[in-house]
């Protein structure tokens, strides 16, 4: 699901995420409204955030990886399995079930000479995909708490390992200009296909992007793709 330009080189290879939830929200007819539920927590590590309906589990104490990426955590609803609390590895054997869905989030490398915005230009992850792979369904550029971000929804139909019904991802710009990404991955099994929908795009809504080690810088580069409010 991830292009191979993306080097999230992770030494435990994860795809993305899931979760289950009734919600409406932002992407869907301007005529839905959304109000997160009343039990909410909100998520932080190196650097990002944001909120999550409080019902989803979180693991995030995760092995350290030696290649250029790490996966931060995985979120969702989909049981953690027979597994060691570490033992990533025999999680990502879990299929979906239905109603389920998990977030892979992650940090890693855009593998452009031009950077977030060079990759945003390129986008080598549209390229050369076949009839039997996941079909972009939708895409699109823009900014959250400032920050470039390149959106893209595939419909998977069940073809994967883990029966997913669609799978979402969001690339998220670490600095300006910056080589860096953050990814929050998808997937995602119905019944409840809008209010997954729903629930992800309130969630995006809500990311922050702080120190670590970088500064974020103000993001007034290829502003023709990601405009500045």
């Amino acid at each position: 699901m991830k292009d191979r330009r993306f080097v999230l080189q992770l030494l435990v290879v994860g795809l993305l995420a899931a979760g289950t939830i009734a919600l409406a929200f932002w992407l869907r007819p301007a005529t839905q409204s959304f109000t997160w539920p009343s039990d909410t927590a909100r998520f932080g590590n190196n650097g990002i955030t944001f909120d999550y309906p409080a019902s989803w589990s979180v693991h995030d104490q995760l092995p350290a990886t030696t290649g250029m990426g790490q996966t931060l955590a995985l979120i969702g609803t989909l049981p953690w399995g027979p597994c060691a609390a570490y033992d990533v590895n025999c999680h990502y054997e879990q299929k979906l079930g239905p109603g389920q869905i998990e977030l892979d989030v992650g940090r890693g490398i855009v593998g452009s000479d031009g950077g977030f915005c060079g990759y945003a230009r390129e986008r080598p992850d549209l390229q050369g995909r076949g009839p039997t792979d996941p079909q972009v369904v939708e895409t699109r550029l823009f900014r959250v708490d400032g920050h470039p971000v390149i959106y893209t929804g595939y419909a998977v139909n069940g073809a994967d390992y883990y029966l997913s019904d669609e799978w979402r991802t969001w690339r998220i710009a670490a600095t300006d200009a910056s080589t860096e990404a953050y990814e929050i991955g998808s997937r995602f099994r119905g019944p409840g296909i809008d209010a997954f929908h729903a629930a992800l795009d309130a969630l995006i809504q809500t990311v922050k992007i702080g120190a670590s080690n970088y500064q974020p810088g103000p993001f007034d580069s290829c502003t023709d793709l990601f405009p500045i409010d």
